[in-house]
């Protein structure tokens, strides 16, 4: 039985923006004919896709083999439309979410070293919270995710490619915000970590905290004078606005890339991998290098 393309794409398209009707304006089809794709692709392959949730979609366990399929395959054909025009195809698309303390200090510019090698390849960076992370990843708006701790999913590969080595810091004029801690967001527990860490802190224990969305915000809110807070020492290593609470002992975190296994990655993609396991470490080491 051949499963039809156009189904598979309103499947996908389905998955992708997370909605019926944002997948109809981007097939520019009304929303009534796209319902009406996915559920001959449903009776093609006689079980359900889809189960509808308060929180939104969320896929079966045939929904989740599904979409493999249709990443391996426009892999597959991305490769193929490479061999047929490879003096002027593009080298593959390259999908990537990544999180800010990483995404502008390390991960642009390897890969803007990666096309220079592999010119036409095109690139889409997407900054996420590292708890969204594995869903934009589950839901296949992105393919290939960084995050801090491995998914340990069956069909999903956790490469260990180096570590962010987090520090205390505070502005070099105190302004007696000294008790204010900063943070991405109500979910981010990288202060709190930190401070249980350093025995510094209890279940019991209360701090203030103040939100400033990603992390460079976050370290010109502290060069204000609008509190303390924990960051990547690669971000402020030669930073002469701030210093280092010595008292606190550096926090490693680990850096992951995940993606999922499949037999056909397109050219860009894989060179993207090597790339990333390679060069890596040597930027973060770049950027704690003496000026």
């Amino acid at each position: 039985m051949s499963l039809t393309s156009i189904n598979l794409d309103a499947f996908l398209a389905v998955v992708r923006a997370q909605s019926f009707s944002k997948a109809a304006k981007a097939q520019y089809i009304t929303q009534s004919a796209l319902s009406q794709r996915v559920a001959k692709l449903e009776a093609e392959l006689e079980g359900s896709l889809f189960i509808r949730d308060r929180k939104g979609l969320i896929l079966t366990d045939m929904g989740k083999s599904l979409l493999q399929y249709c990443q391996q395959k426009e892999a597959l054909e991305e490769n193929f439309r490479m061999q047929i025009h490879e003096s002027t195809s593009s080298h593959g698309n390259i999908r990537i979410g990544g999180y800010s303390s990483i995404n502008q200090s390390v991960i642009i510019p390897l890969l803007a070293q990666l096309a220079k090698k592999k010119p036409n390849t095109k690139i889409e960076l997407q900054s996420l919270e590292l708890h969204s992370s594995a869903k934009a990843l589950h839901s296949a708006q992105v393919d290939f995710i960084f995050v801090n701790e491995p998914l340990r999913k069956e069909n999903v590969y956790d490469l260990l490619i180096g570590y962010e080595s987090n520090v205390m810091i505070e502005p070099i004029k105190s302004v007696g915000n000294e008790h204010i801690y900063l943070d991405h967001d109500s979910e981010d527990r990288t202060t709190i970590d930190f401070l249980t860490k350093n025995s510094a802190l209890n279940k019991k224990t209360i701090i203030q905290r103040s939100y400033y969305d990603e992390i460079y915000s976050i370290i010109r809110a502290v060069e204000l004078g609008l509190g303390r807070a924990v960051v990547p020492l690669h971000l402020i290593a030669k930073n002469k606005e701030i210093r280092i609470l010595n008292q606190y002992k550096e926090l490693k975190t680990p850096v992951y890339l995940s993606y999922y296994k499949q037999p056909y990655y397109t050219d860009a993609q894989n060179a993207f991998i090597e790339s990333i396991k390679t060069e890596f470490r040597k930027q973060i080491s770049t950027l704690l290098s003496p000026a």
